[in-house]
């Protein structure tokens, strides 16, 4: 069975509907090996992405691995109770832009 393409994902997810979605959109692309980018930060879009998962901060609100810069942001936003909807990452943006 062939793997589902960006767009499939994006048309079957619509993961800019609500945070639950998005999660569930960004948790499903963190899995996938193809996936376009992988130096690119799934939360703010930047190439600040270390080639070794691990060296990545891991997000508090999804399983997925996010740039050091944002996981510091994410650290500081959640000690003040002001956690960036997940439905407001970079990717799920593309994902909107992208729908047909």
């Amino acid at each position: 069975m062939k793997p589902y393409s960006f767009k499939e994902v994006v048309e079957d997810m619509k993961p800019w509907e609500n945070p639950e979605k998005a999660k569930a959109f960004l948790e499903f692309m963190e899995t996938r090996e193809d996936r376009d980018a992988a130096d690119i930060c799934p939360r703010c879009g930047k190439p600040r992405m270390d080639a070794i998962k691990v060296r990545n901060a891991l997000s508090r609100y999804a399983r997925v691995y996010i740039c050091n810069d944002c996981g510091a942001d994410e650290a500081l936003r959640d000690l003040y109770g002001e956690a960036l909807p997940l439905n407001r990452w970079n990717m799920v943006k593309q994902a909107r832009e992208a729908k047909p």
